[in-house]
């Protein structure tokens, strides 16, 4: 058989299941575009997740934490407070330039019919109040001094609710006790 007896047959066969090679040529188009966008989805997350856990640790070179029983379940893992003092006798050693004391351990309160909120007078979501261990109410405010921010201008703000456990934390009074909240209007 010459090679344009040949031709003709496949141009034939093409010509006679031209449907049949539309429909394959689509769902392989289809499967190599699912394949490419899991990757690159993947890919992308990857990289917004280590992104994120560098920039939350950026500046960062020691964490000073409560210590645990070896083997204990990471999931369930609850580490208790460390004294205040610990903060003041970190930064007394020579070479530490800052230290910025935390809290890991919250209190959710839902506040479904919003008593607690017309109580403290809410008025927008968030509106971050803290209350020391006597009662006493410290701060009411927002989180921090930046209303509407990209997230690199996020990193600059000033963190009023961080600032204010910090001196809390320490039994130092709360330099600024109040600000302006932001933030949706809380519907009673």
């Amino acid at each position: 058989m010459s090679r344009r007896a040949t031709a003709l047959i496949a141009r034939r066969s093409i010509r006679a299941r031209i449907g049949r090679l539309i429909a394959i040529s689509i769902a392989i188009l289809v499967g190599v575009s699912f394949v490419v966008g899991a990757f690159v989805l993947a890919d992308s997350l990857r990289k917004t997740f280590d992104d994120l856990f560098t920039q939350i640790s950026e500046n960062v070179d020691l964490e000073v934490r409560a210590s645990v029983a070896f083997g204990e379940d990471a999931i369930d893992l609850r580490r208790d407070p460390i004294p205040a003092s610990v903060a003041e006798q970190v930064a007394a050693v020579e070479g530490v330039a800052a230290i910025e004391p935390g809290l890991q351990r919250y209190a959710q309160l839902i506040d479904q019919d919003g008593k607690v909120g017309r109580l403290y007078g809410a008025r927008t979501t968030p509106h971050m109040y803290i209350i020391d261990p006597q009662g006493k109410l410290v701060y009411a405010g927002a989180i921090d001094d930046k209303r509407w921010g990209s997230a690199a201008e996020t990193k600059s703000a000033k963190n009023h609710v961080r600032a204010a456990l910090g001196e809390a934390m320490a039994g130092k009074p709360v330099s600024v006790a109040a600000t302006s909240p932001y933030g949706c209007s809380v519907k009673y």
